[in-house]
């Protein structure tokens, strides 16, 4: 089982990024003609450093799936899970100094892809989201309806379940494979 919201599967090569000092979160932050700036593309990566895929022609490139996008930013994972709540709520809304300084002050969420951006919320903040997440297309495909409350999908008692569920068929099958 990975480390809860300290281990995460980078978003690229699909390894565990093991310490949150090896991993990256980036996203792409463009204006619009009007100036107003979007966000969209969360994803977490290996550091340059860290990553499998290190060097080309002696430049890290790493896991980036952006390096060459002029609106590419990025953020130390171990940065963005110490103020998690606070990173995720800034791109909803970013406060009252923003909006002071605004012509359209409630017109300030930057999100594109509300569908995307929960995701990634919800792998930075969700206790066994991350790990739990890979299990959901398997848990729906075994018949099971979801009549709860939709917020019952995202507490721990849920996710274990699918993960030692799903996570334990995985492992037998990696190691049946290894044995052949």
């Amino acid at each position: 089982m990975l480390e809860v919201l300290n281990q995460f599967v980078c978003d690229e090569c699909g390894t565990v990024i093991r310490i949150p000092q090896e991993g990256l979160v980036e996203w792409l932050h463009i204006p619009d003609e009007h100036g107003k700036e979007h966000a969209s593309g969360f994803r977490i990566i290996y550091t340059g450093e860290a990553s499998l895929w290190k060097c080309k022609e002696g430049k890290y490139y790493g896991c980036s799936k952006y390096n060459k996008h002029l609106g590419r930013k990025d953020m130390p994972l171990h940065h963005v899970l110490s103020v998690a709540n606070a990173f995720v709520l800034h791109f909803l809304n970013p406060g009252y100094f923003y909006y002071i300084t605004q012509e359209h002050p409630y017109d300030c969420s930057q999100i594109d892809n509300y569908y995307e951006f929960t995701n990634f919320a919800r792998r930075i903040t969700i206790p066994y989201y991350e790990e739990a997440r890979f299990y959901f297309d398997r848990w729906i495909a075994d018949g099971h309806v979801d009549v709860r409350a939709p917020y019952y999908d995202y507490q721990d008692e849920f996710l274990i379940h699918l993960i030692e569920t799903y996570g334990k068929s995985a492992d037998t099958d990696e190691s049946e494979t290894e044995t052949k």
